[in-house]
């Protein structure tokens, strides 16, 4: 009469250190195989983002956004629909709380949700060159062979770094996922966690934060049914927005910024004051990856300011 009870509870015993085995093994960071749903198991995909990363972002208005240059920000152009003198938030403010520290001052290039859903405009910083802390983005997809795209895994690892609408309360989320399509057809699919929010936020290559795209749309918008139902391995709810090596060609900021699709101009001569001042190489708080951009206010680079003044 045990005997059945017995077998049952060392099946369920059994089963239970499996699936704690499964959920706590270093490989199921990112789950790969079989239905896995983006938000359900947004613990996986999702977290708060870290001091470096959260300085990294720009919240604009509603949006999210980043940096290019230490005034010049990028977001998605269905974010410009917000009137005039939307707030900036810049990372270090972030950091501190989150009050405005800036506001766009005028609009450099703006696309749309039909064409490229890309904004980069001028920011008036509140304080007289631009906040001590800010961090740009380095390096920029020019090409399309440079970012491996489809297989969970196989693909090059990407994230993103915005406002989620669903967990975000003020603080800077770091979403992850894969790109699942090149984007010949004018949008690259993704399949990282975003929903209302995100919108305006760069897509990054984790390895080496190449910017890959901004993020523009998805299937569902927050509280629509199935909003949080997205199937990673279905095309149908995968998120989208434009390819860099698409927009660049067409955007004259973007290339007088990474001239010739090599790094960020002022990348290039950060790099050269650090020299000067014998630093060899600055503390890099990513490990092994490559640092963004950490500029110091006091260093002038009003030399590249005028030249990117002098396109507009």
């Amino acid at each position: 009469m045990n005997h059945p009870i017995t077998v049952r509870r060392l099946t369920q015993t059994l089963l239970g250190l499996w699936l704690t085995a499964l959920i706590f093994s270093p490989a199921s960071a990112f789950a790969f195989d079989g239905e896995w749903d983006i938000f359900d198991n947004h613990t996986k995909t999702r977290r708060l983002a870290d001091k470096t990363e959260t300085e990294m972002t720009l919240q604009v208005g509603g949006c999210s956004g980043f940096l290019i240059g230490p005034t010049i920000g990028m977001s998605a152009a269905h974010c410009r629909d917000q009137g005039d003198k939307i707030p900036v938030v810049s990372g270090p403010a972030l950091v501190r709380g989150g009050e405005p520290d800036g506001v766009v001052l005028k609009d450099m290039e703006l696309g749309s949700i039909e064409t490229y859903d890309v904004w980069i405009f001028k920011i008036k910083w509140n304080s007289p060159k631009f906040p001590k802390g800010i961090r740009l983005i380095p390096y920029i997809w020019t090409q399309r062979q440079q970012l491996r795209v489809g297989e969970n895994r196989v693909s090059d690892l990407l994230f993103s770094l915005g406002f989620p609408a669903d967990v975000s309360h003020g603080r800077v989320i770091m979403s992850m996922g894969y790109g699942k399509t090149d984007g010949r057809t004018r949008l690259m699919k993704n399949n990282i966690s975003l929903i209302n929010g995100n919108s305006g936020g760069a897509i990054l290559r984790k390895k080496d934060l190449l910017l890959v795209s901004v993020v523009s749309g998805g299937p569902h918008m927050y509280g629509q049914p199935g909003w949080e139902d997205n199937d990673w391995d279905d095309p149908t709810h995968w998120n989208w927005g434009p390819p860099m090596w698409q927009v660049y060609p067409k955007s004259r900021v973007l290339q007088a910024l990474f001239p010739k699709g090599t790094e960020n101009v002022y990348y290039q001569l950060k790099k050269k004051k650090d020299q000067e001042r014998r630093q060899q190489q600055w503390s890099n708080e990513w490990g092994t990856e490559i640092p963004s951009i950490h500029l110091n206010p006091e260093d002038d680079y009003s030399e590249i300011d005028q030249q990117i003044d002098a396109l507009f």
